[in-house]
């Protein structure tokens, strides 16, 4: 029977894929439990073990469909919306959960825009609730399940830059960033210490950011900036330093995969906290080491196992992954276009183009897309500056970028924003450096169609 196939599906295989190597109580237990006494929830389960069976035999990771998904897809947000209609605080737990369903069905079909409306929708009402109630109940599946999934949620979309819709969940931590401890007695342990610190340190950036632009806009034009997150008073660095000592001296096995993503991201947050970003993007050259350092640890977690690879009708180099925790794709992006290394950059460049990974609204091909055109541009400068400089070609025909300090500064780019469209469309906004007083920052903006 279909239905029951799919349940199936969703339990051995989606629920795994979604948690990765880290330990998720809601896709492998919660969701699963819920599931058999409501009939919404069951439907979702449904509809996405279905997409996901069809995600698992697409040769390029974006063929994922099924119009029994989507018929299962659309009962679900139809008994969603009549729960939500009759009493939401009574069933605000199975709205949470629909929601966070069907942001990774959508991610999942690659229509990222409608994957974050149901992201911000499940943050308002968490919002909402917690100012009405005066505070999640300590113990309740919302507390303890549901905000750390949206938390993590937020913390992905804000890598990506898309927190244009977004209210901030930090204030449903309520809490001030907890003492280290001398050593994580688990993996998940340090896997929420780390989620919690990302999302303080995210959410301390944007709001440093929005007070600079508040205050450099005309009289009577300045918005109020949002006020500062009540667990932001925290020094990053030191914390970011106890998190990094409790991990070392905790005993986990260093090839466990969940302990090199978690080291992937160590080394990208290591960086990120030792520059001055302001001096320019020459900045970034000394760190080299730290780079490769990043990608050895990338490359040794092992790929992903999708339920359809041994079947796939084409070969590729990796089978297609989904996932819904912390992941690879911000890292090797992060070095796509903060190394200007060629070699190294070009090796996360490959990693970025084979890994063939969705994790939650941040697409592998997508990211490859825009690094790709990032290099490119920024090599086309670098060229165009040893010409003229009447620098002899250095390669067959021509020119070719050897090391990074032959990428001049007024060639970098300094920012990036990819904007997410309707399906599979956006733009990517890019930033080029410079220096000087007359030196103004002027965007260019290029359509993405993936």
């Amino acid at each position: 029977m279909r239905r029951q196939r799919s349940f199936d599906f969703f339990r051995l295989r989606t629920a795994i894929e979604l948690a990765g190597p880290f330990e998720a109580d809601l896709w492998s237990t919660v969701l699963l439990q819920t599931a058999h006494a409501e009939p919404a929830i069951i439907n979702a389960v449904i509809a996405l073990g279905a997409l996901h069976e069809s995600f698992g035999y697409a040769h390029d990771a974006h063929a994922a469909t099924s119009e029994y998904a989507l018929l299962h897809y659309g009962k679900a947000i139809q008994r969603i919306l009549t729960l939500h209609d009759s009493n939401l605080t009574l069933h605000m737990d199975i709205v949470l959960m629909a929601s966070i369903i069907f942001s990774a069905f959508e991610s999942l079909r690659g229509h990222y825009k409608s994957a974050l409306t149901h992201i911000s929708s499940g943050i308002n009402i968490l919002i909402e609730t917690d100012k009405r109630s005066g505070g999640l109940r300590t113990g309740s599946i919302d507390k303890d399940v549901v905000v750390p999934m949206f938390v993590r949620l937020e913390n992905q979309v804000i890598e990506v830059g898309q927190t244009a819709s977004m209210k901030s969940s930090i204030s449903l931590l309520k809490r001030t960033p907890p003492s280290m401890p001398h050593a994580f007695k688990s993996v998940k342990e340090a896997h929420d210490a780390f989620d919690d610190f990302l999302s303080s340190l995210w959410h301390m950036l944007e709001h440093i950011e929005q007070e600079s632009t508040s205050s450099s806009e005309p009289p009577g034009q300045q918005q109020r900036p949002s006020p500062a997150p009540p667990n932001l008073t925290m020094n990053p660095i030191e914390h970011f330093n106890s998190w990094c000592a409790a991990f070392d001296a905790s005993n986990f096995p260093p090839m466990h995969p969940a302990v090199l993503i978690l080291q992937v991201h160590r080394t990208m947050l290591s960086m990120l906290l030792s520059v001055n970003v302001a001096l320019g993007e020459t900045i970034w050259d000394p760190y080299l080491p730290q780079f490769r350092k990043l990608l050895d640890y990338a490359d040794k977690i092992p790929a992903p196992k999708s339920p359809g690879a041994r079947k796939l009708p084409h070969p590729v180099v990796t089978a297609p992954c989904f996932s819904y925790h912390l992941g690879l794709l911000t890292p090797l992006y992060f070095t796509c276009t903060r190394c200007r290394d060629p070699n190294t950059r070009r090796q996360a460049l490959r990693m970025l183009e084979n890994c063939y990974r969705k994790e939650g609204v941040w697409d592998s091909q997508l990211g490859a897309m825009a690094a790709k055109r990032i290099i490119q541009i920024e090599e086309m400068g670098a060229i165009e500056t040893m010409r003229a400089s009447g620098i002899q070609p250095n390669g067959e025909g021509g020119w070719i970028v050897q090391t990074a300090e032959q990428v001049p500064e007024n060639a970098r780019i300094r920012e990036s924003d990819i904007t997410l469209g309707t399906g599979r469309e956006g733009t990517i906004r890019y930033i080029r450096s410079g220096s000087g007083p007359s030196w103004k920052a002027e965007g260019e903006t290029e359509r993405l169609v993936w």
